[in-house]
């Protein structure tokens, strides 16, 4: 019988629990804006459609609450400390003998902006401690360092060299590994990136080139027993160009060409090669940005995997790159995004999959101090050459609310769902999650 049918009446309970909750949070409190996950590998180029006609209710400033910084020469430093109370109704993202804990959540933050006529500096550093009252395995330490710069050489060039290194937990709904064993990894990001950008008239290109490398943590789990993950360390090499043409100050078509070299550390098993592959990607579409109505990226291509090892097929396919604000009033904004791209995954004999998701978020400012948010987000991972089908769906409700400058308070709930047709183990879970948090700011 198909998994997807065991969620089905545990979800239908969940989210009238969490449509309760919902209800009784945002009237007594706040929540952390709601975040989207992501790829474990970033785009190469930002988005590019936002020319300053529209303002999100999320960019919007609030002199009256909006952070002030300390002046510190010709930098403005922007320090915070975010804390929180939250609730898991399934730790480990197990499909069975779910454990439930309360945690705590600390997260400091800093941020230098230099205020120079010409050129500038950014400078971050932040990090995460969660801890879990009744599961200490559990715990998270994440951190995250990085600068990124802007070079300009006379009016026509701009440089953006970034570097970060980062430590973080891995999402549990990659398509990477299972639920349960991404609940406990966790690994070491370093990232080297530059990109170069000419502006003439009505044409602008754009070339970037960086370089990310992985390397996955042991996972030490309940038993005692521990996982090596050291076959999933790899570096990619990543090289994008993009030309841009602007039909009218409100319109432009672009054209992006990729290519990405991903080498792993070290072979699957002994004499057998890992997924090592020379990626390709071409696409096209329009950007927009109409005043008091919409704006957004809507770009459609061809993406192509080929595999060095003949243990594993070459992967292509249709990709497709999406995102619209539409701004029904000043005081609301409509998010939708859309995204197809081809991920490794180290589940059984897979090598790749097309990751599929979209999105729909809704932020609403109730009062000037109030942000209202709900979001809802569905996944589908289809697996190349298996069987193999993941389906992600997530509901998020969260409200914000600014006391002053220095202070606001928020409150977060999420369901999440996963469930799968195939036969691998430990891929189908769901979880109820809250948190209630407040944020100190300068």
């Amino acid at each position: 019988m198909n998994q997807n049918i065991s969620h089905r009446p545990r979800f239908r309970t969940v989210a009238r629990n969490s449509c309760a909750a919902l209800a009784f949070l945002c009237s007594v409190s706040s929540a952390a804006a709601w975040a989207q996950e992501t790829l474990l590998v970033e785009p190469s180029l930002p988005d590019d459609f936002d020319r300053g006609r529209n303002t999100s209710v999320l960019q919007r400033e609030r002199p009256d609450y909006d952070r002030i910084g300390i002046r510190a020469g010709s930098f403005n430093v922007f320090p915070q400390v975010a804390v929180g109370l939250g609730y898991s109704d399934n730790l480990y993202y197990s499909q069975e003998n779910t454990i439930k804990s309360a945690f705590t959540q600390i997260t400091p933050a800093i941020e230098v902006n230099s205020d120079w006529s010409r050129h500038g500096l950014k400078l971050r550093g932040s990090t995460d401690l969660q801890r879990y009252f009744a599961e200490p395995a559990r715990n998270q330490t994440s951190w995250d360092l990085g600068a990124l710069g802007t070079i300009e050489v006379g009016s026509a060039f701009r440089f953006f060299p970034e570097l970060q290194i980062a430590r973080d937990f891995e999402t549990p709904f990659t398509g990477e590994t299972t639920g349960r064993n991404a609940a406990l990894s966790n690994y070491l990001r370093k990232y080297a990136g530059l990109r170069g950008e000419y502006s003439a008239g009505q044409t602008k290109l754009t070339l970037a080139v960086n370089d990310t490398n992985y390397q996955f943590s042991e996972i030490q789990q309940l038993s005692g027993t521990s996982i090596d993950q050291s076959n999933r360390d790899r570096n990619i090499l990543l090289g994008t160009a993009q030309v841009q043409y602007a039909f009218t100050p409100s319109v432009a078509a672009y054209a992006q060409l990729g290519y990405a070299d991903t080498n792993y550390d070290t072979e699957l098993s002994p004499g057998v090669r890992n997924r090592d592959s020379d990626g390709y990607s071409v696409i096209g579409g329009f950007n927009f940005d109409f005043s008091g109505l919409m704006r957004g990226t809507i770009g459609m291509g061809y993406t192509r995997r080929d595999f060095r090892s003949p243990n594993f097929n070459n992967v292509s396919g249709f990709s497709f790159e999406g995102k619209l604000e539409y701004f029904p009033s000043e005081l609301t904004t409509v998010t939708l995004a859309a995204r197809r791209v081809i991920e490794d995954s180290s589940l059984g004999s897979t090598n790749a999959f097309f990751d599929n998701r979209a999105s729909l978020r809704v932020d609403h400012e109730l009062l000037q101090n109030l942000i209202l948010s709900l979001g809802g987000e569905f996944e589908r991972q289809n697996y190349v050459d298996s069987p193999i089908t993941i389906d992600t769906y997530r509901v998020t409700g969260s409200s914000l609310i600014f006391a002053n400058n220095w202070l606001s308070f928020n409150a977060n709930i999420s369901y999440t769902g996963r469930s799968t047709n195939g036969s691998l183990p430990g891929l189908g879970f769901d979880e109820f999650r809250g948190l209630l948090g407040v944020t100190f700011k300068r």
